[in-house]
């Protein structure tokens, strides 16, 4: 079933930002979860970046109820996720990620698309006589609760599978953490060469004298 839009422009405006919200995950997110190995997590925000950007172009003709309930489940439980993140601890990080502008922005956006999935939706429920409005904002909310869950005990589950892709969270001290593993691989070799040298100095201490 197909809504009444006359103009589309509340429907262009989940699109667009559902398109902007993706853009920023694929090309910005993933780029700052990346490692010197890629983690899952970047895998992550790639994945839901394209899965919000063909959702915000389906929004933008005719879109139909489904759409809107996509729209709702993928960008309120990514929103959401932020959320969970800020206070428990991040997949493949291991503590709460601190709430940065770009992460705000990206879940204005992504609650702007569902503020207009979900007018639209109870809107919807004017037309059907088997469905109360409590009962439609109550599902909708459950959606949006179980997308964020369901994203975050999904990413955890991918944690346990593979350990060895846990990263350090501070992303900018990835290559002092390698600089630092230099220094202690260096370490032990100037150790050994300080030894040499005052081994050849006991030597020569402990060697008899010359006759001139």
């Amino acid at each position: 079933m197909v809504l009444n839009d006359p103009n589309h422009l509340l429907a262009r405006i989940a699109g667009f930002t559902s398109i902007v919200a993706g853009f920023l995950h694929v090309t910005v997110v993933s780029v700052q979860h990346w490692a010197q190995f890629p983690p899952l997590e970047s895998g992550f925000f790639i994945t839901a970046g394209f899965a919000q950007v063909v959702v915000g172009i389906l929004f933008l003709p005719h879109p139909s109820i489904w759409i809107y309930r996509i729209g709702l489940f993928l960008n309120g439980g990514l929103a959401f996720l932020y959320v969970l993140i800020g206070f428990l601890p991040a997949p493949f990080v291991g503590e709460p990620e601190a709430f940065s502008t770009l992460g705000l922005s990206i879940a204005a956006l992504e609650v702007v698309a569902v503020g207009i999935s979900l007018a639209w939706l109870l809107s919807h429920i004017e037309h059907s006589k088997n469905t109360s409005f409590l009962w439609a904002t109550s599902s909708a909310t459950a959606v949006i609760l179980v997308g964020g869950f369901g994203f975050y005990g999904g990413a955890q589950a991918m944690e346990l599978v593979f350990p060895e892709r846990v990263v350090s969270h501070d992303h900018g001290d990835h290559e002092m953490n390698m600089q630092h593993m230099d220094m202690q691989e260096h370490v032990p070799h100037q150790d050994m060469q300080l030894q040499d040298s005052q081994g050849q100095s006991h030597d020569e201490h402990d060697s008899p004298a010359h006759p001139h």
